[in-house]
């Protein structure tokens, strides 16, 4: 079971929903950039997030792999749910950033 959450965080549940397996913080540098050929990468370049079918991704994040399905949303709207997220968590800190060195006084 996945779970994105607006800390921003990628959650991966047991199959019952009620325990955490993994916690991913989407906001981290080294999670999900970008390739030309449109898949996402890590800082290892492994490939994070691949479209298998219309239901089917991979999810591949620091040496863990997750098959994911969902018959509902399916992966095209997960894949582009966690890519928003992550922008927003950059963007986050981003601002948070700036307006920390804009606030310094000499």
């Amino acid at each position: 079971v996945l779970m994105v959450t607006d800390l921003p965080r990628l959650l991966v549940l047991d199959s019952s929903g009620r325990r955490v397996l993994h916690d991913i913080d989407l906001g981290s540098e080294s999670v999900l950039r970008s390739t030309s050929s449109g898949a996402m990468t890590d800082s290892l370049h492994e490939p994070v997030l691949q479209i298998i079918s219309e239901s089917e991704f991979d999810l591949s994040i620091g040496g863990q792999f997750f098959r994911c399905r969902d018959t509902e949303l399916g992966a095209e709207d997960w894949i582009e749910k966690i890519v928003e997220a992550r922008e927003r968590a950059l963007l986050g800190r981003q601002t948070a950033s700036s307006c920390a060195a804009g606030s310094v006084r000499t």
